[in-house]
């Protein structure tokens, strides 16, 4: 240390078998969101968008993956509880050689910044008010840094998030 302590020397030695020979498996998390609560947000294409995803990728992609485990999350099941269990249970099963993509069809939005720093969210089902209720976006919807977090924690090595989303550059 700087102090000038020094702990007992040790030798170890570390074996090394390499990569796992098995076969990556696929999370293919979907969110659509037309329909939200609050009616004058409703979409027209994030659910036929979301389908469309989920089922090109699925079959494309049968022959590069041992199991593609879907997560179809879509309206008022799009909400932030339901969500977030979805990248829970990723972040419990997945191992480093399988892959997550999490593709996202609704509504983005920047946080006004007013009390905190400016953030983006995606804005799930139940939030009813996008904009002037940053306390309601912090409460309901999910922020890009919240996004960033589960990413980090999912012992996956390869991670895509597509956000089809109004302002989800704010995400980068």
């Amino acid at each position: 240390s700087k102090t000038g302590i020094e702990s007992e020397k040790v030798k170890f030695t570390i074996i090394y078998k390499g990569a796992t020979e098995a076969r990556p498996r696929l999370f293919l998390v979907t969110i659509g969101i037309d329909k939200y609560r609050n009616p004058k947000y409703n979409l027209n294409y994030a659910q036929a968008d979301a389908d469309g995803v989920a089922k090109v990728i699925s079959q494309k992609s049968k022959t590069l993956f041992q199991e593609i485990i879907p997560f179809a999350i879509r309206n008022d099941k799009a909400i932030k509880t339901n969500i977030y269990a979805a990248l829970e249970q990723i972040k419990t099963k997945a191992l480093e050689q399988d892959m997550i993509i999490v593709y996202y069809a609704g509504h983005g939005v920047m946080s006004g910044g007013s009390n905190k720093e400016k953030e983006f969210f995606i804005v799930p089902h139940d939030v009813t008010q996008m904009y002037g209720k940053d306390e309601l976006l912090f409460e309901k919807a999910i922020s890009a840094e919240d996004l960033k977090k589960y990413a980090q924690a999912i012992n996956a090595q390869k991670q895509v998030f597509i956000l089809d989303a109004c302002q989800s550059a704010g995400a980068l």
